[in-house]
């Protein structure tokens, strides 16, 4: 399999995988804020429709080919799918750190050209103080972390 991209691979695994674990992901279960946390398994088929419908709505929101988009969150599954979904578009996926201090934030998000940045309700914490130094602020879009639907995910207002 050398020579092979990430699309390539992960197009075999969901192809000749589609029932097998591809990941697992820690959700709670059961109901109310006392839910316990377990690691739930997402088969290569689940994964592969949640990175289509999540590459589908990025297209929608007018990422192509060639363009960046940033990533800020703090962990899950929706950095993965959005690596997965950048790459299915030809998109470039940039990941920042959601502990970096406002400066280095400000730094990489004003260096890094990226059309849309997308945050879970951490990430978007951290660009309150950073707002006014954005040069050409990205569009943003909100996850719903911890959410099996991907593509509950809602596109926020300019900042």
């Amino acid at each position: 399999m050398s020579g092979q991209t990430l699309k390539d691979l992960m197009n075999h695994s969901f192809t000749h995988y589609p029932q097998r674990t591809a990941i697992r992901v820690l959700q709670p279960v059961g109901p109310g804020k006392t839910a316990e946390l377990r690691y739930q398994p997402l088969e290569y088929q689940e994964l592969k429709a949640q990175r289509d419908q999540l590459a589908a709505g990025l297209s929608q929101l007018g990422l192509h080919k060639g363009q960046r988009l940033g990533i800020l969150t703090d962990g899950g599954v929706e950095p993965l799918l959005v690596f997965l979904a950048a790459d299915l578009i030809g998109a470039c996926a940039v990941a920042l750190c959601i502990k970096s201090p406002a400066e280095i934030l400000s730094y990489n998000i004003n260096h890094s050209g990226m059309e849309l940045l997308v945050v879970d309700s951490k990430g978007y914490e951290q660009l309150g103080p950073i707002r006014a130094s954005l040069q050409r602020p990205p569009r943003i879009v909100l996850t719903e972390n911890g959410r099996e639907d991907a593509m509950a995910w809602a596109e926020l207002m300019e900042m």
